[in-house]
C-alpha cells in the first residue's frame, strides 16, 4: 500500500529542489504547502488552499474555488493555464470569473491571466499585473501596477 501511495504521489507531484534553485515545485495536489524559497504551487480541480509560507511564489490555483494565500516575499496568483479569460480583482475577488471564480486572495501581490481577454485589477499596494495574450483590460485599484503583455503585441 505504500510503494502505491508513493507512486501516486509521483505521478501526481513534483517535487524538485537543487542548490542552485532551492524551489520546490507541487502541482495537482490537493491544499501543498511552499517553503521558504521561491515555490510554484498548483491545486486539483478541488477547492484547495495554497499555501506558498516564505519566498517568491507562483500560485495557480486552477479551477475549484481556492484560497491563494502569499507570504513573505512577493507571490503571484497565476491564470495562465486557464482555458477561457477570467475576471481576477486582488481587491474584490467576489467579481471574479471563470477559473478565478471564488479565489480568495491574502497577501498575493501580482496576477498573470490567461492567453485571451482578461479583466486583471490589483488592490492598493504595488503590483503587477500581467493580462497575458488576448485584449486585456488592467485596473490598479489606486495601487502602483507595472504593466506586461507578451513581447510583439
Amino acid at each position: 500500500m505504500q510503494a502505491q501511495l508513493q507512486g501516486l504521489l509521483r505521478a501526481s507531484s513534483t517535487n524538485r529542489r537543487t542548490p542552485t534553485t532551492l524551489r520546490a515545485i507541487h502541482y495537482g495536489i490537493e491544499n501543498p504547502s511552499g517553503s521558504r524559497y521561491a515555490d510554484v504551487l498548483g491545486g486539483n480541480g478541488y477547492a484547495n488552499i495554497l499555501n506558498g509560507g516564505d519566498g517568491n511564489d507562483m500560485l495557480i490555483g486552477g479551477i475549484g474555488s481556492d484560497n491563494l494565500l502569499g507570504g513573505n516575499g512577493i507571490d503571484t496568483a497565476s491564470y495562465a493555464n486557464a482555458p477561457s479569460a477570467v475576471v481576477a480583482n486582488l481587491s474584490g475577488s467576489s467579481v471574479n470569473t471563470n477559473d478565478a471564480a471564488g479565489d480568495i486572495y491574502s497577501l498575493i501581490d501580482n496576477i498573470v491571466g490567461t492567453n485571451y481577454g482578461d479583466e486583471v485589477a490589483g488592490n492598493s499596494t504595488a503590483n503587477a499585473l500581467s493580462g497575458g495574450g488576448g485584449d486585456d483590460v488592467m485596473a490598479g485599484n489606486a495601487g502602483n501596477i507595472l504593466s506586461m503583455e507578451r513581447p510583439g503585441r
